[in-house]
């Protein structure tokens, strides 16, 4: 098993919500967004309480000011899109970035759909964000 270190995402804590659903910060009030709330402690337990021995691939690690969250990456099924993603990875294509999508399911509260970061990026660096 290889392990890819992946600090993308890592400012996730700063924002209330993702910059696609992002509206003027309400001071006042000490509550998280839903999507905080709901969906990525759910993702973190879920990450948490998968069995280890299943994992034989490259994992990807995602740093977040909640801590860890590893993802295994298919390499026998996408080749191709896995060697592309660890391409980025490694040029520090996702440094910096942040989730700029993540529709939210009204009945839930959660991402049941996808959640989808790069190109839009917390620091400029003098690129367009897409």
């Amino acid at each position: 098993m290889k392990r890819l270190d992946l600090q993308f995402w890592r400012r996730i804590g700063t924002m209330n919500r993702c910059a696609s659903q992002r509206r003027a910060p309400d001071r006042g009030s000490a509550t998280r967004s839903r999507f905080m709330g709901g969906f990525l402690p759910a993702l973190l337990i879920v990450a948490m309480t998968a069995p280890r021995a299943a994992w034989a691939g490259t994992l990807a690690q995602f740093r977040t000011v909640f801590g860890d969250i590893e993802v295994e990456l298919y390499e026998q099924d996408k080749p191709v899109t896995v060697q592309n993603f660890i391409r980025y990875v490694e040029t520090g294509a996702y440094r910096d970035s942040i989730l700029h999508r993540c529709p939210v399911n009204p009945t839930t509260g959660l991402s049941d759909f996808v959640v989808q970061g790069g190109g839009v990026f917390v620091t400029n660096r003098g690129t367009t964000n897409a």
